[in-house]
């Protein structure tokens, strides 16, 4: 089987970063298309203080966060030498990454690990254990250290 379509589920949490350098080197490694995907979902502050009307911005700057990390992470696949376009949804993580995932055709999906359950015990995050579960093709999970 070849990855010649790789889609990477994209946060700002180490296992994040991990799973995104991963794909990166990867993507080089196999000379695929990778395709960053990060979704911005509505947390419980934020929809408590849509609630209260005291949001204060916080969309906006979530926004931005967002697109700076997709920037950020675009830049250093571009300097690798990669063939990588990237995206920012609105929405549950991982309902939008197994749709992004069938409309877009990937051969891959990769994810990072990065729930943690009590001191030193790591276990699967609620969005990697759906995509598992649903995922029409191949999932990688990648560990925080990057697999290395």
């Amino acid at each position: 089987m070849t990855f010649q379509r790789i889609l990477v589920g994209l946060d700002d949490s180490p296992a994040g970063f991990a799973c995104a350098r991963f794909a990166v080197d990867l993507g080089v490694r196999l000379g695929s298309h990778v395709r960053l995907v990060h979704v911005v979902s509505d947390g419980d502050v934020v929809r408590a203080l849509g609630v209260l009307r005291r949001n204060h911005g916080i969309d906006e700057r979530r926004r931005h966060g967002a697109e700076s990390l997709l920037a950020h992470v675009l830049a250093e696949a571009t300097e690798a030498g990669l063939d990588a376009e990237g995206e920012t949804f609105l929405g549950e993580p991982a309902p939008v990454l197994l749709a992004q995932a069938r409309e877009w055709d990937a051969d891959l999906v990769v994810l990072g690990h990065s729930h943690r359950t009590g001191p030193g015990r790591l276990a699967i995050g609620g969005v990697t254990r759906q995509v598992l579960e649903f995922s029409e093709c191949p999932v990688l999970v990648v560990p925080r250290q990057g697999g290395r």
